[in-house]
């Protein structure tokens, strides 16, 4: 009869080469999708699998009581308990527990379930721990080439996410991300399945990377305002950059929402009035330049900007002030 620490041992072990095999083979699919990971998986499941059996268990011993008309409370009572106490352990969860990986590496991707299925039947792996040994160093080597060498190959990148007549500019420079609102934000199109669903995923699958590290909003707007305070709630950010709105009682309501929602997740909020902000991406610089003049769109009056990148002392302009408004 085998002990008790060979059985645990033997139950860690199969735990931990399921994992594996399992990251192999859903790293992929997820990476293409543009969908992150959270480092914290594998302990979720190993929470999870208990939590879900005793739920299963109670659930169906409810059910036949319930048709053999017998008294079922205490079941209804502990499963009010195992729903409770896994909601309060969700909310332990942090958008920097998510990590992305980079989809242009497909030869790398594709290649992971097929060497998970080579170490499952090659002989030197003929022990459950040397199996476990060749896994986890291959999780370990793919983490390793998709998140720190490949984005090595590609430093520097520009490209648009478009969302019906505007879009969101994206500027990525050695593991810094930028987001440009080119009025995105203000299209009916842009909903919160589109943050979730189309944003997001694009900036994932591109850079390799689940943050923003500077939001910059180009019209301010109780639909451009609402969308920021998703993308907040979605998304790992680190400054957001809005244009000075004056009078702005017509969107009070928004902005207070959003303060709270930045103030929540840790979000630091600036508003741009007068002068040059430069924000710095790697030895790169963003340089936000307010106009002159306010400008009037919605029955909102605001100071437009200018948006350029420079590059080695090259100006590039990413977002003019040339767009419909009326000047006062």
């Amino acid at each position: 009869m085998p002990s008790k620490n060979s059985y645990i041992y033997n139950f860690t072990l199969n735990f931990i080469r399921v994992q594996m095999v399992v990251n192999l083979f859903t790293l992929p699919i997820l990476t293409f999708w543009g969908l992150p990971i959270s480092i914290m998986s594998p302990i979720g499941n190993l929470l999870f699998a208990p939590a879900l059996t005793a739920f299963l268990l109670t659930s169906t011993t409810i059910f036949f009581l319930e048709i053999l008309h017998l008294p079922n409370q205490w079941g209804i009572y502990i499963i009010e308990k195992i729903v409770y106490i896994w909601t309060k352990g969700l909310t332990f969860g942090s958008k920097s527990w998510l990590i992305g990986f980079p989809a242009h590496c497909k030869i790398i991707l594709i290649s992971l379930p097929f060497l998970a299925l080579a170490i499952q039947n090659i002989r030197w792996a003929n022990t459950l721990a040397k199996k476990v040994i060749a896994l986890t160093s291959l999780n370990i080597a793919a983490i390793i080439l998709l998140k720190i060498l490949v984005p090595f190959f590609n430093p520097t990148q520009e490209f648009q996410i478009s969302c019906g007549k505007a879009s969101a500019k994206i500027i990525h420079i050695n593991g810094q991300i930028a987001l440009i609102d080119c009025n995105a934000f203000c299209q009916n199109s842009c909903t919160e399945s589109w943050i979730e669903y189309t944003l997001l995923p694009e900036i994932i699958k591109n850079t390799g990377l689940a943050k923003i590290d500077y939001v910059i909003l180009t019209t301010p707007s109780k639909a451009s305002l609402k969308k920021l305070k998703i993308l907040c709630q979605k998304m790992k950010i680190g400054k957001i950059y809005i244009p000075f709105v004056k009078n702005n009682w017509t969107i009070i309501n928004e902005l207070k929402q959003l303060e709270e929602e930045a103030n929540k997740n840790q979000i630091a909020l600036h508003f741009l009035n007068k002068y040059p902000t430069t924000l710095k991406l790697d030895h790169q610089k963003i340089i936000i330049t307010p106009g002159d003049k306010t400008k009037i769109k919605n029955f909102i009056e605001f100071r437009p900007v200018h948006i350029s990148l420079c590059i080695d002392k090259d100006n590039m302009t990413l977002y003019d002030l040339s767009y419909s408004g009326r000047l006062k």
